[in-house]
């Protein structure tokens, strides 16, 4: 299972590495990619989004 942020991510992930996804799940998370490396706010949104996915319960 791979995730990313948004579909543009996607696309370039399928497009330059298509052979080695063919038994992949690519989610798109639908967070626009604005934020800055380890930003807070950014690491609560995506345990918002995947642990859900993951089926982790948030501590």
């Amino acid at each position: 299972m791979i995730f990313v942020m948004e579909k543009t991510h996607k696309s370039k992930l399928s497009k330059n590495f298509q052979p080695f996804l063919k038994d992949k799940k690519i989610i798109c998370l639908d967070i626009p990619d604005e934020y800055e490396y380890m930003e807070p706010a950014l690491f609560e949104l995506l345990k918002q989004k995947v642990l859900p996915i993951l089926k982790i319960k948030k501590k």
